[in-house]
């Protein structure tokens, strides 16, 4: 069994996308019963077989979220730290842009998201996040970004 670690704020956003993806779940439910029952046959019909599609999707996705959910380990950060892990705040700068950005290493989810306050609450497992695990103040990164892409970025600041 494979153990995630998640910062409180992590846990709550894959609380709410647990949320998102029930709701995504039932809509489909209710596609595929109104296409299934809406005709005589189900047999050779697009559009029920595009809905029981999306409803496999959709709860696949769903069981998904909800293995990490129960595997998630909370943890807070050691604020003596001195090396980025789970649960830092971190100020990088990246190579060719003019403004540092705030990271939140967050730990296991998908994809990122940009606060209120303008911080990214980054996943440990993107490709940044990854090259950011271990590092410290003044060290330089290396990643491949989604589209192979090789970006840099500098370690300004751990903030906490």
């Amino acid at each position: 069994m494979t153990h995630n670690h998640y910062t409180p704020e992590a846990l709550v956003a894959l609380d709410a996308n647990i949320e998102v993806a029930q709701k995504r779940h039932a809509r489909a439910m209710y596609a595929m019963g109104s296409d299934e029952s809406s005709h005589e046959s189900w047999h050779d019909n697009p559009a029920f077989e595009q809905a029981k599609q999306d409803e496999d999707m959709a709860r696949t996705h769903l069981a998904n979220l909800r293995v990490l959910r129960r595997n998630a380990i909370v943890v807070k950060r050691d604020t003596a730290s001195t090396v980025v892990e789970v649960g830092s705040t971190v100020r990088v700068l990246i190579d060719g842009e003019d403004e540092p950005m705030t990271i939140h290493m967050a730990g296991h989810f998908f994809g990122s998201r940009e606060s209120e306050d303008g911080m990214f609450m980054m996943s440990t497992t993107s490709p940044i996040g990854k090259a950011l695990m271990g590092k410290t103040e003044g060290e330089h990164i290396t990643y491949t970004s989604g589209t192979d892409k090789a970006l840099g970025a500098t370690v300004l600041e751990l903030v906490n």
